[in-house]
């Protein structure tokens, strides 16, 4: 899932782009801010991936910005330098 935004006469404005696996190939859900859906259908990988890649850069153009992921909050607080116990080195 990726979430776009974009700023509209001092109103924030979301949208989501998600993809699940259809019955045949797989299926782009794209819900806008007034909660309409629209519904891209792919037969395969490789045309999902196309049509993925086209459905960004046409957000992109038309004022959308992807929202980037944090990172991850655990991975950064669970590896810490002196979490493992030092080895001795073999002679």
């Amino acid at each position: 899932m990726v979430h776009f935004v974009r700023h509209r006469t001092n109103a924030r404005q979301r949208l989501t782009v998600s993809a699940t696996k259809a019955m045949q190939g797989h299926r782009v859900v794209v819900t806008y801010p007034d909660g309409r859906k629209v519904i891209h259908n792919f037969p395969d990988d490789s045309a999902r991936n196309r049509g993925a890649s086209a459905l960004q850069i046409a957000l992109i153009q038309s004022g959308w910005k992807p929202i980037k992921r944090p990172p991850c909050q655990w991975l950064s607080h669970s590896l810490k330098s002196n979490q493992f116990p030092k080895t001795l080195a073999l002679s």
